[in-house]
């Protein structure tokens, strides 16, 4: 969780068409040892805020993420490991390096963590994460003031939605 919050911890805000958002990371990670070898992945509480690693040891494998929500990670002791890389798949965002060379996809991704590791977070990842659901909420703002322009109506009291769920309709791959 550490390397998490290191990373993607230190956006705490995001500019969105002139308006300002506060980001909150609320991670938590628990390292579960009960969960045995043959657990299949639909045995497995997923809720669209629950994610499952299942961490291996073996230096051939890569890590992975699946539909944002399963996926290997290799363990390692070292401070850099791939939890952030594969947090910000668990998010939507995908691969910025050439699986051959493992050069970044273009210049401005060199040292992002989607390219490396050891990489930072930076606004660049923030727009593939916030950017979809942003346009539609400020669609669907503009709906409901067309439909009730009241804003005291129960469904629209005037505070803006604040909660995003990843799933695997809202990411980039």
């Amino acid at each position: 969780m550490e390397n998490i919050q290191n990373v993607w911890g230190l956006l705490t805000s995001y500019n969105f068409e002139g308006m300002d958002y506060k980001i909150d990371w609320q991670v938590n990670v628990i390292f579960r040892p009960d969960i045995s070898e043959d657990v299949e992945k639909d045995d497995l509480k997923y809720d669209g805020k629950t994610n499952y690693m299942k961490v291996f040891k073996n230096k051939d494998e890569s890590s992975y993420v699946i539909d944002s929500k399963f996926g290997n990670i290799q363990y390692t002791e070292s401070s850099e490991n791939a939890m952030s890389h594969e947090f910000g798949h668990m998010m939507g965002l995908k691969d910025r390096y050439i699986k051959k060379s493992g050069a970044p996809v273009s210049p401005e991704w060199n040292l992002n963590i989607m390219h490396d590791i050891i990489g930072a977070a930076d606004k660049q990842n923030m727009d593939f994460i916030l950017t979809p659901v942003l346009q539609i909420d400020k669609q669907l703002n503009l709906h409901r003031q067309s439909v009730r322009p009241n804003p005291n109506t129960p469904w629209n009291n005037g505070v803006p939605r604040t909660v995003y769920h990843i799933n695997k309709k809202n990411r980039e791959l």
